[in-house]
């Protein structure tokens, strides 16, 4: 029914003890409470709750707590209560993203555009050589989407193919990279590459940037979260979580070189089609497998 290949083995330790699945409630709470004194504090109010994740996550927590305590069913409520989460913890973390712009702290762009030039890459001709090919524009559009669907049909196959345990490790590893990526955001904000190109024109949707620029200058006070977009540029979160996902379906027979496929072409896609420098994507990756090696050498999370 499925296949872990030796060279990928397993965890040597599993998430599935409800102990560690309520320390990422206790993260998510920790977060919700910041952002409620920054908002507090800021005087700013929080708009527009009419986001979908916001009705999904109520969805997800009462299938949970049904499939927990009026009809037990242990993996159908650990996949549940898993989703909940990954989308309680996106929309805390994210409110918590916009508030860390109003920090302004001074932008890096110029010094990420260096970056990538010293190492011989033309972000510049990179982008115009994609858009000049609508097809694969296209394709890398679509796979720069992908990650929440990709995300959720892994929370809900791999306990099927390899049991729970490797959804928890999912979560962890995705918890803990945003939140080192947010931090590491929040105090070198970079605007975009398509900015500092000059090619916004250019581009489909570059409303994020409206965010980013409203938040900076003071002129944003309200946030709406049903409209609420990306604001972290380095490291990249895209491409993170693109790495992310391939490491949870690794030795998984179909759902690897499936995950392998659209991630990769989602973390082809960040530069242009997200606006990234190609550092961003660098530091977004090696930020996956700092989180990957230090989770595994401390043994944690732990079962007791």
């Amino acid at each position: 029914m499925h296949s872990v290949d030796a060279e990928f083995p397993a965890a040597p330790v599993v998430v599935s003890k409800d102990g560690e699945a309520y320390a990422i409630w206790i993260i998510i709470a920790m977060i919700a409470a910041v952002d409620a004194v920054w908002l507090r504090r800021l005087g700013f109010g929080v708009v527009k709750l009419q986001n979908p994740m916001v009705f999904f996550i109520g969805l997800f927590s009462c299938l949970y707590l049904f499939y927990a305590f009026v009809r037990p069913n242990h993996q159908i409520a650990a996949v549940q209560q898993s989703l909940a989460q990954v989308l309680s913890f996106s929309v805390v973390l994210g409110l918590f993203s916009y508030l860390t712009v109003t920090l302004r702290f001074p932008l890096i762009d110029r010094y990420l555009a260096h970056a990538d030039a010293a190492v011989g890459v033309n972000w510049l001709s990179w982008f115009f050589w994609i858009s000049g090919h609508p097809y694969l524009n296209f394709t890398l559009a679509v796979a720069y989407c992908s990650p929440m669907l990709v995300l959720f049909v892994l929370v809900v196959a791999l306990p099927v193919f390899v049991g729970i345990e490797r959804v928890r490790e999912l979560i962890w590893v995705y918890v803990v990279t945003a939140l080192i990526v947010t931090a590491i955001s929040s105090i070198a904000p970079a605007e975009s590459a398509w900015i500092y190109f000059g090619v916004p024109d250019r581009v489909l949707d570059v409303n994020h940037l409206a965010h980013f620029a409203a938040l900076r200058s003071g002129r944003m006070t309200e946030i709406p979260i049903a409209e609420m977009t990306g604001l972290v540029t380095f490291p990249s979160f895209h491409a993170a979580v693109g790495l992310i996902l391939i490491y949870a379906a690794r030795g998984v027979r179909y759902l690897f070189p499936l995950s392998f496929a659209i991630n990769g072409l989602m973390i082809l896609s960040t530069p242009s089609i997200g606006g990234h420098y190609f550092v961003d994507v660098a530091a977004g990756l090696a930020v996956v497998l700092f989180v990957i090696i230090g989770l595994r050498l401390a043994e944690f999370p732990r079962s007791p």
